[in-house]
């Protein structure tokens, strides 16, 4: 596809589909540094409708190329062109996490985890932000017990449910398959 965007190119007669076809392609295969300027441009192009695909997409590239505010940004617009994308908002979620914006992380997780009921990131990243919130509320006792209360519920597993393995910084952690 490359060779053809390239022969498209040199005639002057680019077509956005191959361009598109070759950013879906290269993100898929995580080689982020070609998706992400394909993925700009196709999100740019002059009377393209929105995608929420090939904004996730273009937030992946860019979150693994390190540039969280274009991420966020991407992900933002693939919420806005579908509002029901749990990938973005787990994304969004993790992202806030990140900015140690615990209110942002938990409404974006608690969208994911509605759109998604068995994104098993997105419970388990929801109880993170639900612990690491109530440890920054210790002075209001009410709003710490609301906040470890939605970690238990976030968290909750009963023996003999299943769990999924999934990496957390690294390492990898049990977590619940779905929601109780």
């Amino acid at each position: 596809m490359q060779r053809a965007l390239d022969l498209e190119k040199a005639a002057s007669q680019e077509d956005p589909n191959t361009a598109e076809a070759l950013a879906r392609a290269y993100a898929r295969a995580e080689n982020y540094e070609k998706a992400f300027p394909l993925l700009v441009a196709a999100t740019k192009r002059a009377g393209a409708k929105p995608d929420a695909e090939l904004y996730y997409f273009q937030g992946i590239a860019a979150y693994q190329l390190k540039k969280p505010a274009d991420a966020e940004k991407a992900f933002n617009e693939a919420v806005k062109a579908d509002p029901k994308n749990a990938a973005s908002l787990v994304f969004l979620g993790r992202i806030a996490l990140e900015k140690n914006d615990y209110t942002s992380a938990i409404s974006s997780l608690n969208r994911a985890t509605l759109a998604e009921p068995r994104s098993t990131s997105a419970w388990a990243l929801l109880m993170n932000a639900y612990m690491r919130k109530a440890a920054m509320d210790d002075d209001d006792k009410a709003k710490v017990a609301a906040d470890y209360a939605g970690a238990v519920k976030a968290g909750d597993v009963s023996p003999g449910e299943p769990t999924v393995r999934m990496p957390t910084g690294g390492t990898w952690a049990k977590f619940p398959a779905g929601p109780r």
